[in-house]
C-alpha cells in the first residue's frame, strides 16, 4: 500500500512538475512576445519623434517664409502708397498748369481784342504772351508724360501687390523680389518732384 500510494504521489508530482513546466513555457512565450512589442512600440516612438522633429522644423520653416511674405508686403503697400501721393502730387500741377494756362489763354483773348486800340504795343505785348504760352504748353507736355508713367507704375505695383496676397494666401515658398526693386529704382527715376517745375513756371510768369 506504501508503495502504491509513494507511486502515486510521485505520478501526480509528475504531472504537477509537467503543468508547472507547461506554464513555466507559456509566460517566457507572453515574456517574449511582450519584449517584441515592446521593442516595436519604441522603434515606432522613436521614428514618431523623429517626424515630429522634421514636421516642426518644416512648421518653423513655414512661418519664417509666412513672416518675409508679410514683410514683403508692407514694403509693397507702403511703396504703392508713396506712389499713390506722387500721383496725387502730378495731377495737382497739372490742374494747376490747366489753370494758369486757361489764364493766359483768356488774358491773350482780351489783349487780341485791345489789338486796334495799340497795335504795335499789343502786337510785341501777344508775342510775348504767346512765347509764355507756348512754354506753358511744353510743361504740361512733360507734367502729363510724368504723370501717365506713375500711373502705369502705379498699376504694376497695384498688380504685384496682389499676386504676393494671392502668394501668401496660398503658403507658397517667397518669391524673390529683386525684379520689383528693379522696377522701383526706375521708377523713381521717372517720376519728377513737382517742386522742379516751380522754377520755369516762375520764369515764365515773370516774362508775362
Amino acid at each position: 500500500m506504501r508503495l502504491d500510494a509513494l507511486v502515486s504521489r510521485a505520478a501526480t508530482a509528475e504531472r504537477l512538475l509537467g503543468e508547472a513546466r507547461q506554464n513555466l513555457l507559456a509566460r517566457t512565450e507572453e515574456v517574449r512576445a511582450f519584449d517584441r512589442k515592446s521593442v516595436e512600440a519604441t522603434i515606432s516612438r522613436n521614428n514618431a519623434e523623429k517626424r515630429l522633429a522634421q514636421i516642426e522644423a518644416s512648421h518653423e520653416a513655414r512661418e519664417r517664409q509666412i513672416k518675409d511674405l508679410e514683410q514683403a508686403r508692407v514694403a509693397l503697400t507702403e511703396r504703392n502708397n508713396a506712389m499713390a501721393k506722387t500721383l496725387k502730387a502730378r495731377e495737382t500741377a497739372l490742374a494747376r498748369a490747366d489753370e494758369k494756362i486757361s489764364a493766359l489763354t483768356e488774358r491773350n483773348g482780351h489783349l487780341e481784342a485791345d489789338v486796334q486800340v495799340s497795335r504795335t504795343n499789343i502786337e510785341k505785348r501777344v508775342e510775348d504772351l504767346n512765347s509764355a504760352l507756348q512754354r506753358e504748353r511744353m510743361e504740361r507736355a512733360v507734367v502729363e508724360g510724368a504723370l501717365e508713367a506713375a500711373r502705369k507704375d502705379n498699376s504694376r505695383l497695384q498688380s504685384e501687390v496682389g499676386a504676393l496676397r494671392s502668394t501668401l494666401r496660398r503658403g507658397a515658398p517667397l518669391v524673390e523680389t529683386q525684379t520689383a526693386h528693379h522696377a522701383e529704382v526706375e521708377i523713381d527715376a521717372d517720376v519728377v518732384d513737382p517742386d522742379e517745375e516751380k522754377p520755369a513756371k516762375a520764369k515764365a510768369k515773370q516774362s508775362t
